[in-house]
This record gives C-alpha cells, sequence and structure tokens, in this order.
C-alpha cells in the first residue's frame, strides 16, 4: 500500500477462510465501519478476494498504528464469532452480523474486551447455538426414520395379505400378521410425524430465544457507549 503524506506508518492483515460466502459476509459487516473510525491520525480501508480479508490500517504515528490494529483485530474476531453462531440457525448470517455493528458497539469494542453482562449473553447464544445442533440432528434423525418407514409401509401395501410376514425383536426375525406389521408401521409413522413436528416447533423456539437474546446483547453494547482508541476522546482524537 502506497503511503500518504502525514501517514507514515501502515500495517496489512490478512484472514483466509474456507468459503468465498464467508468472506462476503464478514467483509460487508467490516466495510459499513471504515468510515465510522476514521480520523486525522489514522483509517483503515478494506480489500477481498474469493477466500480473503484484507486490511489496511494507516496512521500518523505508531501509537495510532497500534491502536488501530488492535480496533479492527477485534472487530474481525467479534464478526468471524458472530457468524459462526449465525450460520448454525439463520440461513443468512449477515443478518445477525449485522446487528452488531452499530456505531456504539464498534466504539465500545475499541475501549477493550466486552463487559461482564455482554460476556454472559454471548456464553448464552454458545449454548443456544449448542442445543440448536442437537435440536438438528434429531430432527434430521427422525425425518429419515420417518422416510424409511414410510417406504416400508407403502411396500407392505403392495405386498398379498397372505404373504408371510417377520419382524425383528433384537437379533431375532418373529413371524407375524399381515395387518398385525401394518398396524406398527403406521403407528410408528404416525409417532414420527408427530415426532418431527414437535422438533421443528422447538427449532423455531431456538430460533426465537436466539433473535431475542442477540437484540438484548445489542441493546446492551448501544447503550454502553464510551471512546476508542481512534474515535472520540481516544488516542485518535
Amino acid at each position: 500500500m502506497a503511503q500518504r503524506s502525514g501517514r507514515p506508518h501502515t500495517a496489512t492483515f490478512t484472514r483466509s477462510y474456507h468459503q468465498s460466502a464467508t468472506t462476503s459476509v464478514i467483509t460487508q459487516s467490516l466495510r459499513q465501519e471504515v468510515g465510522e473510525i476514521a480520523d486525522a491520525r489514522g483509517q483503515a480501508s478494506i480489500e477481498q478476494t474469493e477466500t480473503q480479508l484484507i486490511i489496511s490500517v494507516e496512521a500518523a504515528d505508531l501509537t495510532a498504528l497500534r491502536a488501530g490494529i488492535n480496533t479492527w483485530l477485534r472487530l474481525v474476531t467479534v464478526a468471524e464469532s458472530v457468524h459462526a453462531l449465525g450460520d448454525t440457525i439463520s440461513d443468512n448470517p449477515w443478518v445477525w452480523i449485522r446487528a452488531f455493528f452499530t456505531h456504539e458497539s464498534v466504539l465500545h469494542n475499541m475501549q477493550g474486551n466486552l463487559p461482564p453482562e455482554a460476556q454472559e449473553k454471548l456464553e448464552e447464544l454458545q449454548d443456544l447455538q449448542e442445543t440448536a445442533q442437537k435440536v438438528a440432528a434429531q430432527r434430521e434423525q427422525a425425518e429419515s426414520t420417518l422416510t424409511e418407514s414410510e417406504t416400508a409401509l407403502s411396500a407392505l401395501e403392495e405386498l398379498d395379505e397372505d404373504t408371510m410376514m417377520y419382524r425383528e425383536v433384537g437379533e431375532l426375525l418373529v413371524e407375524t400378521e399381515y395387518d398385525t406389521a401394518e398396524e406398527e408401521l403406521e403407528d410408528k409413522v404416525d409417532s414420527l410425524e408427530i415426532r418431527v413436528e414437535q422438533l421443528k416447533k422447538q427449532e423455531q423456539r431456538v430460533q426465537q430465544q436466539f433473535e431475542s437474546l442477540q437484540e438484548e446483547l445489542q441493546q446492551m453494547l448501544q447503550g454502553s457507549g464510551g471512546g476508542g482508541p481512534m474515535g472520540p476522546g481516544g488516542a485518535g482524537a
């Protein structure tokens, strides 16, 4: 990056991601902050390749340069963490990341670590992420078993009722009547359909809880305010 008059100190760092979609989401969430935290002593620019985020920081002195680097490293870390959470629950993780990057939250992040209350909210979000993963796995398993049972029931209906039937009992195959086998399969399908619907509703509740916590965290960060190393009252002032 070419040096500009009055800003002789520059630094560039790069983050690499496995998917171009991830790179785009995180880059967009950070780009809106470039103009917000620039001042007379320092500014930054962001570039993007298919799988890389490139941030260049330029400052008038080493103190401002160090402050700027720390600021952007924090912002990138937060964006990556929120993306990881949102990607599990939402098909549009950009929605989750945008909410964290209002001007007030950026200024607070420039002060240092998140306050204890905000950290607790993040931990709750992480717990919800684990819950969402477990519920999703259970739903997928139930849907798979339901499909297998429906296929078996369809195949059974094509057989002659006099066909000799067997069912599994542990490691044994026990002879059973056609009507009994059909009734058991129908009951299994009905139970699985109810189970799948219950798990879908549970997933919706988890997502609603995630949205609520995410909004609380956003409001908490917005309300904390404060100046940062390259913001009002900070080193870059």
